[in-house]
């Protein structure tokens, strides 16, 4: 079992890789004042979409996003789908993370700022969810 850390201002995202048994997997949790679960994906799916994130967050920090705003998606499973927005370096870089409640037809948003520091530590996490 693996757990790296993906920090955000007053909040972490945890990613646990289970590597026991025949089906590796990753959990994902939002740990705040409370721990929300996040959900539950296979590896391959989670490295992929890692990949894209990591992709545009050095993007940000090389100036070289071509549009002001755009949505990634780190995570999608049932009622939970995590977001990662990157604006222009002269604003504020946000992680949105959205709770669909189907059964009540409601959304929940939980957003939280993320600074270069912390887009820095990204990249070196997501690298090694990249090289498992």
């Amino acid at each position: 079992m693996i757990k790296l850390a993906l920090p955000l201002k007053n909040a972490n995202i945890i990613i646990v890789i289970d590597t026991s048994g025949d089906f590796v997997h990753t959990k994902m949790y939002l740990v705040t004042s409370e721990n929300r679960y996040l959900g539950t994906d296979n590896l391959k799916r989670t490295q992929k979409t890692a990949k894209r994130i990591k992709d545009k967050f050095e993007q940000y920090l090389d100036h070289a996003l071509n549009t002001e705003y755009d949505e990634t998606g780190l995570f999608a499973y049932s009622e939970t789908l995590f977001m990662a927005n990157f604006l222009y370096k002269d604003l504020n870089p946000k992680v949105k993370i959205y709770f669909d409640h189907y059964e009540i037809k409601k959304c929940e948003i939980m957003e939280f700022s993320i600074d270069d520091e912390m887009i820095r530590e990204w990249i070196n996490q997501l690298d090694y969810l990249l090289s498992i």
